[in-house]
């Protein structure tokens, strides 16, 4: 119910800070650019694409140990996707 919330209100925090004390500004300034529940104010697919961050991985070959995402973060997208999953049923 709090996700929810949260989702709906767009309140968010890069909690908790073990994982988040890795990712670059460039990169939460991508997520916040993405996550406005205002779609007039939320990044259209253009604007996103000239994100320095996304710019930046689109010109990496490989990952490097230092540049791969963590398994938090990773299960953390995936629950958030099976749940907006869940939302459209």
């Amino acid at each position: 119910q709090q996700m929810r919330d949260n989702i709906l209100s767009g309140s968010f925090g890069f909690t908790p800070a073990f994982i988040w004390k890795r990712v670059s500004d460039e990169a939460k300034d991508f997520i916040k650019g993405l996550l406005v529940i205002n779609p007039d104010e939320r990044w259209s697919a253009r604007e996103a694409l000239q994100s320095p961050w996304l710019k930046e991985w689109a010109i990496k070959d490989s990952p490097t140990p230092d540049t791969q995402l963590c398994p938090v973060v990773v299960q953390s997208l995936t629950a958030f996707k099976e749940y907006s999953d869940m939302r459209k049923l």
